[in-house]
């Protein structure tokens, strides 16, 4: 499992190497593939998400040509619903010579439209999709893919094989799994619940936890924010906040183009009369600092203008965070620095401090305040319920954990009906 891990690493950090690079101007850097740039907007896909950022955030946009995430973009783009084979010719490619580009959700797509689009290709592609699964060790999904293959090819030696091979395998992996829930629940039904908590947030996906909302009238997800408001955070002291780990809760952080000065080197911002366009920092606007993103901070942003000798009243803006030009933007041109509508020349732009931000859900409690409910859980039910669970992991009750299927590609996977890839995403 160990060298696992690091092949994973080792894949990750090649891959990152032919990666395209945006990075904005509060520092924050997005790396993967550049899919389009307007003027207003740059779209990035990274191995999470695709992003849309908006042209006004972004300091500098680095690409490369020709690597891997790059090569898989492109062949994503030329899939065609019409020529079922190129869905599973690409997931080759994807775990073979472009496996510096692989990523396991777009695996389980690629295979899932395979199966459908073409039946005679679902063996194949639910064979791969299974193998894959299991060198990431998650036998319970790969188990599934293989009686997926059997469906395709009743009797195949190979997917049953696989299929039993899996079974002692998962066999041990939910007692294992029934024993840790049992114990989560038994801390419950206790009134232990600091120490119930941990064990149930790591419940929500073993087995038998699928019976929780027949058997205790709750989903494990659900007693699990139940117990959480039971629980004063110590870290938070049970507020559900925390100072914000980016801005260290000042709600800004300093400009690095400009060294919190406001404005470029060489020149003094508002000092002169005609005002400030040719030296005012293009990153925070002449504030000397930027609100931080992380924490979705807030404030209010004065302008000062000049006019035939005479200074004008300031006129105050309210900024968020990632969106300060916006707000600059409704008094004034950010090309030439004077008024909207008037022929008023820009002396002066000052940040006040933040109104909003500082602050973030803690990552302890993950944000959830201690607001103990005034009904207690159904422990009786519980109770049932773990007797239930030991029975079956001690095996005095069945507990079937080969997958039953009916069809030979996971319909989930595709619920969203999306075969075609546009500009970074998945359309009808």
């Amino acid at each position: 499992m160990r060298f696992l891990h690091i092949a994973v690493l080792c894949l990750g950090l090649a891959a990152a190497c032919f990666a395209d690079k945006v990075t904005l101007k509060d520092g924050r850097v997005y790396e993967g593939v550049v899919l389009e740039e307007t003027e207003d907007t740059v779209k990035i896909k990274t191995a999470r998400t695709t992003l849309t950022l908006k042209r006004e955030q972004v300091a500098s946009i680095e690409k490369q040509e020709g690597g891997p995430l790059q090569e898989r973009e492109k062949r994503l783009s030329a899939l065609d619903p019409s020529k079922a084979a190129g869905y599973l010719d690409l997931a080759k490619w994807l775990t073979g010579k472009g496996k510096e580009a692989y990523d396991l959700q777009t695996l389980r797509r690629l295979c899932a439209a395979a199966s459908k689009l073409d039946a005679s290709q679902a063996y194949e592609a639910q064979m791969l999709l299974g193998q894959m699964l299991e060198q990431a060790s998650i036998r319970r999904e790969a188990a599934t893919a293989y009686a997926r293959a059997l469906l395709a090819k009743p009797g195949n030696p190979d997917a049953r094989v696989r299929m039993e091979d899996l079974h002692q395998g998962l066999v041990q992996d939910a007692k294992a799994e029934m024993k840790d829930l049992a114990a989560a629940l038994d801390l419950v039904v206790q009134g232990d619940y600091a120490k119930a908590l941990p064990k149930l947030q790591k419940s929500e996906t073993l087995a038998m936890a699928e019976e929780a909302p027949s058997q205790i009238g709750m989903s494990i997800e659900a007693l699990t924010r139940d117990v959480a408001r039971r629980v004063k955070c110590t870290t938070c002291d049970g507020v559900g906040e925390s100072r914000c780990p980016a801005c260290d809760g000042d709600g800004l952080i300093m400009c690095s183009a400009c060294g919190g000065t406001g404005n470029k080197k060489g020149f003094t911002a508002g000092k002169e009369k005609e005002g400030i366009s040719s030296s005012v920092c293009r990153t925070c606007y002449g504030c000397g600092s930027v609100l931080c993103v992380k924490c979705k901070a807030e404030r209010d942003i004065q302008i000062r203008f000049w006019w035939t000798g005479t200074y004008k009243e300031y006129v105050t803006v309210h900024a968020k965070a990632g969106r300060e030009a916006e707000a600059l933007k409704t008094e004034i041109e950010l090309t030439n620095y004077t008024h909207k509508s008037s022929k008023w020349i820009v002396l002066a732009i000052s940040g006040q401090p933040p109104t909003v931000g500082g602050k973030t859900p803690c990552g302890t409690c993950q944000g959830v305040k201690y607001d103990p409910p005034l009904s207690q859980p159904p422990v009786d039910r519980i109770r049932v319920y773990m007797t239930d669970i030991n029975d079956r992991a001690n095996g005095q009750k069945p507990y079937e954990v080969l997958p039953k299927v009916s069809e030979v590609y996971d319909r989930a996977v595709l619920a969203d009906e999306c075969l075609r890839y546009v500009n970074g995403n998945w359309v009808k």
